[in-house]
């Protein structure tokens, strides 16, 4: 029997039968996670109204026939259950989804009495171990769509539900390898705890003292001063108690009360790491009016040779591709090794990738975005494996919010690249749950135009 697999947690992607499937249509994609994660059969007028929100049912209903038609071509017609008022995917079909498997894991997870200091059968270790194993990013990562709010909030609170139970299953299992010895897992989940929230303290605390009882105090040492230079950087506040006595100990040594750990010369490159990437979301924007098929045919070859474009321009800019469609591209600059011109390079190729869709009179919204992120890199550190981290979901939000032929920059891209791009003033743009400060970037300036310093 045929087995369809829909992964929803990082940038989304399909399978059958463990073959990967393109759907390279942004609203097909959106619209087979929205039925898969439904309890039960949806109205097609609930869909029509939810993804084309600013036009009459009966055009959106007809978008929707599209869409689903589409989705059948892709994938075979026996996964869709639709008849004139509803849409379901086939409760009889073999189908998983991520989501719904981390969701069980977790319902499976909450029933154990973690409080009792003994030590946790071998079952809730495998299904802690599953379910984090199942969280390869946020939910949905980097992936986007306009003029839909109703989606926009439904992704948005279904990622907060599905960040918050990855945090608390990483926190249980962080402490479980901890107590058991297992310091380099240990290390591994505390990094993709902070990947979550950066400024989180306790966490920060933890990945020190794992590191002290690995006898890499040379490392404990620069996470303290990372963790006490991000806290001054984003809150002016300096490091707690708690951390400052820490680095009180690091600068100690081992304690008589302390066994000495052996202490490597130089501390071995990590195959999991935290730090600074720059995330370019962008995507090709639908023209103003309607034109005759022949010209839609030729745009739409158009919009396939720009973007394949894109994809090998970043590539060859040491970009990493996350999600590709056929309307939108998301990359990543440094990773899986961080650069001091990663900002540049990533700004310079949203103006040059601008460019090129101009002359094949394309339009296109980008947005930029830096901060950190979990890496965790093959074995021999040529490439990612795993990029982690809001920073992702942010540039997509900010593509989002630029219109045509803009690109869109969070505050941090704007103070790595200051004095290198022409800006406008900050703006104050609605992302989801909060207002975001963030500027235009127009072009790169010229050399003799440069400025130092930080801007006031």
């Amino acid at each position: 029997m045929t087995r369809l697999e829909i992964a929803l947690l990082g940038a989304p992607t399909v399978s059958l039968d463990g073959k990967l499937v393109s759907i390279n249509r942004n609203k097909s994609m959106a619209l087979l996670g929205y039925l898969a994660l439904a309890d039960g059969a949806v109205r097609r007028d609930s869909l029509a109204t939810l993804f084309w929100p600013e036009i009459d049912q009966n055009h959106a209903r007809a978008n929707l026939r599209r869409e689903l038609a589409y989705l059948r071509t892709v994938l075979g017609t026996e996964w869709l259950t639709a008849d004139r008022e509803e849409i379901v995917l086939d409760p009889n079909a073999e189908i998983h989804v991520d989501v719904l498997t981390f969701r069980v894991l977790l319902t499976q997870i909450q029933t154990i009495d973690w409080a009792d200091e003994s030590p946790p059968e071998e079952q809730a270790i495998a299904w802690l171990t599953e379910a984090t194993g199942l969280y390869r990013g946020d939910f949905l990562e980097g992936f986007s769509l306009r003029d839909t709010p109703g989606f926009d909030d439904w992704q948005y609170y279904a990622l907060e539900e599905l960040r918050r139970k990855f945090a608390w299953a990483l926190d249980l299992l962080l402490q479980v390898q901890r107590r058991t010895g297992n310091l380099e897992l240990a290390q591994e989940l505390a990094l993709r705890r902070l990947a979550i929230d950066p400024l989180d303290e306790a966490v920060h605390a933890q990945l020190i003292q794992i590191y002290l009882e690995a006898g890499k105090r040379n490392t404990a040492l620069r996470q303290y001063n990372h963790c006490a230079a991000m806290l001054e950087r984003e809150l002016g506040i300096p490091p707690s108690p708690a951390l400052q006595a820490l680095r009180d100990v690091i600068h100690a040594g081992p304690s008589d009360s302390t066994p000495a750990l052996p202490i490597p010369q130089q501390d071995e490159p990590p195959d999991a790491e935290i730090h600074t990437v720059v995330a370019l979301s962008l995507s090709v924007l639908p023209e103003r009016a309607a034109r005759s098929i022949d010209e839609l045919a030729r745009t739409a070859q158009h919009v396939d040779d720009f973007l394949a474009a894109c994809r090998e321009r970043l590539c060859a800019a040491a970009a990493r591709i996350v999600y590709a469609s056929s309307e939108s591209v998301l990359a990543v600059f440094g990773a899986p090794t961080a650069h001091e011109d990663d900002a540049q390079r990533c700004l310079r190729s949203a103006f040059d990738l601008r460019s090129a869709a101009e002359q094949l009179d394309l339009a296109v919204a980008t947005g930029v975005a830096a901060g950190q992120a979990y890496i965790r890199s093959d074995s021999d550190r040529s490439s990612a494996e795993t990029v982690l981290g809001p920073v992702l979901n942010l540039a997509a939000d900010l593509q989002r919010a630029a219109g045509r032929s803009e690109v869109i920059v969070d505050g941090a891209t704007y103070l790595l690249t200051y004095g290198q791009v022409d800006y406008s003033e900050a703006v104050h743009i609605p992302l989801r749950g909060r207002l975001a400060d963030a500027r235009r970037a127009r072009s790169l300036l010229s050399q003799g135009n440069e400025t130092t310093g930080l801007p006031a």
